[in-house]
């Protein structure tokens, strides 16, 4: 009789283990889940889309597979993929957007590859969910050449961190921002002109803000931050209103040709994304304007230093085979006006088209402007291009003598019907005084 109570009792002992093992795995798994779920939540992600267009020649794509694609300028943009690498050869430059889905018009970010450029796509990726508070990324290998990146700063959208490692270090920039990168085998060179970076090597990091450098020599660490170079051009970016006291843009007259047709529109537009000149006439017979910057800047050292000049731009559209039948009538001409070191006024010009082949009607270059040009340049219709160049050694080539003074820069659109946008334009140095090329400031740790 005494057993029966013992049996019964270890049998609710066993029952209630049994339960408590259940529910404790139960538990177990509805925790798991959870953190598997909100695991997933935050950290799964998807490609971001990212398209590569041809500015300039032919650009070449390595797939990795033993796969090797050749984009020409005429071709329509490329989707690229991660573990991609892009190589621009001379003359050659290409341009990468970056966007949140296939509408590639809502741009988060933008690359510009100059020539002789190699850039190893590791990864652009985004979350998959929207419940996810993790930012976008973009990481990418700059093996050598130079680049522009910009950061949008667009309403609702969460943020981009961009990583780009080069043979010498590590450059992060989590800001919206405007950004130029220049490798070589002995050294990197960032140029934060808006926005802020953090520059690392051999375990040692500085922070640039706006308008701040820093140089990364092999095996050393990062230098600076140091002087911006000086910018001769104010309000390139076009950010200013043509209301504002500080603007020093002006504007001509249209000269029109034809009586009884319609002069264009000059409108200075800004937005959370982008701010830019935009130029349009639609009509017949000829027609110019010019958007004129004086600048009176006396170069100093110029022997030691080059001169860039930087214009970024989109030619929507043109109705001119190649810049007319004498070469004057391009979509825009960027001219500049300046004092040789000889005391002589000289003027520099350069055309760009989307349309249209050169040919004994539709002339390579405006042989009736006088001054130093080469031959209009072809850009991709509807595309964004940066135009780059050492001006000291195009004048150079050009058996040109140096400039000792910048008189003005002007912008000038001209033909029938034509519409352009003009992002930003810069005329930079660092040969105006010796005070300017200071030493390092600082080097946080």
């Amino acid at each position: 009789m005494s057993a029966e109570p013992t049996i019964l009792h270890s049998r609710e002992k066993l029952g209630w283990t049994f339960l408590l093992v259940s529910f404790s795995v139960f538990v177990a798994i509805i925790a798991t889940t959870f953190l598997l779920i909100t695991y997933s939540l935050q950290n799964l992600r998807r490609p971001l889309s990212v398209v590569l267009s041809a500015n300039q020649g032919t650009v070449r794509v390595d797939e990795g597979n033993g796969v090797v694609r050749a984009i020409p300028v005429s071709d329509p943009p490329l989707e690229i993929r991660n573990g991609d690498t892009i190589y621009t050869d001379a003359p050659v430059s290409a341009s990468l957007s970056l966007a949140n889905s296939e509408d590639t018009s809502n741009e988060i970010a933008r690359l510009q590859l100059y020539s002789n450029t190699t850039l190893h796509l590791e990864s652009a990726t985004t979350p998959r969910f929207d419940g996810s508070e993790r930012p976008q990324s973009l990481d990418i290998q700059l093996e050598n050449g130079r680049l522009r990146l910009w950061i949008a700063e667009i309403e609702g959208e969460r943020p981009l961190i961009a990583t780009i490692t080069t043979p010498q270090g590590i450059i992060m920039m989590d800001k919206p921002g405007h950004y130029s990168l220049l490798v070589s085998e002995s050294e990197t060179q960032i140029a934060v002109l808006a926005g802020n970076a953090n520059v690392t090597s051999v375990d040692k990091n500085i922070h640039l803000t706006t308008n701040q450098r820093a140089k990364i020599l092999q095996n050393e660490a990062p230098i600076g931050p140091l002087i911006p170079q000086a910018n001769l051009i104010t309000n390139g970016d076009f950010s200013l209103s043509w209301e504002s006291p500080n603007n020093p843009w002006e504007l001509s007259d249209w000269n029109v040709e034809r009586s009884g047709q319609p002069p264009g529109t000059v409108k200075f537009i800004s937005s959370n994304k982008l701010s830019y000149a935009q130029i349009t006439r639609f009509g017949q017979g000829h027609a110019d304007i010019n958007l004129v910057q004086p600048i009176g800047q006396t170069l100093n050292n110029l022997d030691f230093s080059p001169l860039w000049l930087q214009a970024t731009f989109s030619i929507l559209e043109h109705d001119l085979a190649v810049c007319g039948f004498q070469g004057s009538e391009c979509p825009i001409f960027i001219q500049i006006e300046y004092v040789g070191v000889d005391g002589n006024v000289g003027i520099w010009q350069q055309g760009f088209y989307t349309n249209g082949e050169a040919s004994d009607t539709t002339p390579y270059a405006c042989f009736s402007c006088g001054g130093v040009q080469s031959a209009h340049d072809r850009v991709t219709q509807r595309e964004t291009f940066t135009y780059d160049v050492d001006l000291k050694s195009e004048l150079e080539r050009q058996g040109a003598g140096l400039p000792q003074t910048i008189n003005r820069i002007s912008i000038i659109s001209s033909g029938h019907s034509f519409a352009i946008q003009l992002m930003d334009i810069r005329l930079y140095t660092m040969a105006l005084q010796e005070s300017e090329r200071l030493e390092p400031i600082s080097n946080e740790q």
